[in-house]
This record gives C-alpha cells, structure tokens and sequence, in this order.
C-alpha cells in the first residue's frame, strides 16, 4: 500500500447460534452468559464478553472484547463503543470470568464498571450491568446496586 492510499473498512459478523430468548436480569442473565464463555478456558485466562440488549432489555448479540491472563483483562472503552455503535446497542452487559478467585469484584473491576458507565452515558448507551463469574458463582453489580 502506498502513502497516498487509504484503506477501505469493513465490519464481518459471524452468526454463532446462542439462544434468542427472554432473559431476565441476576441469576438467570448470569446462567445465559456463562454458556457464551468457552468451558475448556473459563479456569485458564480472563475473558470479556459484551451482551447487545435490546430495546426490552433481551440479547440479541455479543461479541469477546479481549482475553487476558489468568487474572487479569484489558478494557479498551473506545474499542468495545465502536462495536456497539456499529450494530446498533443502545444497551449491553459486560461480563468477565475469574478463574482463580472468587467472583467477588477487585478494585480495578469497580473502577472500569464506573468508568465504562460514565463513557456510555455520554455516548447515550446505557451500562446495565457488569457480571463477574467464578467456578463458584456470579456477583453482578446491578443486585449489589453499584450501578
């Protein structure tokens, strides 16, 4: 490619079957995304996964944002709303898994969960809620209304 080219864009989706369906929100949302987590790999490296919601608050998308090590994931705020925008999420969950500690958040999952809420609100997208999964369970930050 020369300097005086620009690339042309494009965005691909992969139709993966998930379960199309009325999910509500706490245990049953946390049920319905650990499926969506790679079984073989939940005890082995951090994953993050974005839910699309729709306008009833259902799934109708997601996508793996990053993976990261055993206990840790980067979170690349402009990266994850570009996906959003594009298929047009107005609303979404963000889950990640902790394969060697409890459920329970760290200090840097309360603060991304603060900060992602804050930039979406300024892009008019809404965070409902983040959902941290272990081996033993679930902690979601909407039941223990931290947002």
């Amino acid at each position: 490619m020369s300097s005086n080219t620009v690339p042309e864009v494009s965005i691909n989706y992969k139709v993966r079957p998930i379960q199309k369906r009325k999910v509500k929100m706490g245990k049953e949302m946390a049920k319905f995304i650990r499926n969506l987590f790679d079984d073989e790999s939940f005890d082995l490296k951090e994953r993050l996964i974005v839910v699309i919601l729709d306008n009833e608050y259902n799934p109708f998308g997601y996508f793996t944002h990053t993976m990261g090590t055993m206990n840790t994931t980067a979170v690349d705020s402009r990266l994850l709303f570009q996906k959003l925008l594009v298929v047009g999420g107005a609303r979404f969950i963000v889950a990640h898994n902790h394969p060697v500690s409890p459920a329970y958040p760290s200090d840097a999952d309360f603060l991304i969960t603060i900060t992602l809420k804050q930039r979406a609100e300024f892009l008019d997208l809404e965070l409902i809620d983040h959902i941290i999964l272990s081996r033993e369970g679930y902690y979601s930050f909407d039941e223990h209304d931290v947002i």
